[in-house]
């Protein structure tokens, strides 16, 4: 508990000036929902994609090159 206060406290002093105001959020924001889960799938996905496509035109590049 007085970690928090402490964390509170800090921020408090740290953002006297800007606009912003700190709220502290519960730890239930630390649990990714559905959406940003698939959010992070979908990002790994189209990374390997990426990457097929990019070696996949390379060898059809080489092998039109180099085709006997």
């Amino acid at each position: 508990m007085s970690d928090e206060a402490v964390r509170i406290k800090i921020a408090d002093e740290s953002s006297k000036d800007s606009c912003f105001g700190y709220r502290p959020m519960g730890s239930a924001i630390a649990v990714p929902g559905l959406a940003d889960r698939a959010e992070q799938s979908i990002q790994i996905l189209s990374r390997w994609a990426g990457i097929l496509a990019f070696a996949g035109a390379l060898a059809a590049i080489s092998y039109f090159l180099f085709r006997g």
